[in-house]
């Protein structure tokens, strides 16, 4: 059950590492394209800046959420260092699930907050309503709540396997 795991989480790895690459330049593209617009004709796009300020924050989303899927996230842990054999692979199935929930309880949160900018109509830049540039919410916090879940199904399958 493991491998199926792994293989599905490199699945959701590879179109996450692909959306990466694609903000990564097109806010690049973009920065780029604003300061050789200023430099040599002494202006810019309207919409540039507010563009790259919600690429940044898809950026740094997607990025939080690669770093989880790689366990490369930032942690605290004082307490695997100190404790050693099997109580740390039940702490870390504790924090990989515990962990998935607040992902959750974020997702709604994400999820409440589309709603209300759904329903205030607002449009920042070129007619993009408010709320498609804040799906990035609960998508990334979900994606997140579902890496921490796999993370903690694949230690949950080594319960069984002897230490290493």
């Amino acid at each position: 059950m493991g491998n199926v795991i792994r293989r599905w989480a490199d699945v959701f790895g590879k179109i996450e590492q692909a959306l990466l690459v694609v903000l990564l330049l097109a806010m690049v593209g973009l920065a780029v394209l604003q300061i050789f617009l200023r430099i040599l004709f002494s202006t810019g796009i309207i919409w540039g800046d507010v563009a790259l300020r919600h690429l940044v924050l898809w950026l740094g989303l997607v990025g939080a959420v690669l770093a989880t899927r790689e366990s490369r996230h930032i942690a605290i842990d004082i307490l695997p260092r100190i404790l050693k054999g099997r109580i740390t692979v039940f702490l870390g199935l504790f924090i990989d699930f515990f962990s998935a929930f607040i992902g959750i309880l974020l997702a709604r949160a994400g999820l409440i907050f589309v709603r209300d900018e759904f329903l205030s109509q607002a449009s920042p830049f070129l007619g993009i309503p408010g709320w498609v540039l804040a799906v990035i919410f609960p998508l990334a916090f979900s994606t997140i709540a579902f890496h921490f879940f796999l993370n903690g199904l694949v230690k949950l399958t080594m319960i069984g396997e002897p230490d290493r």
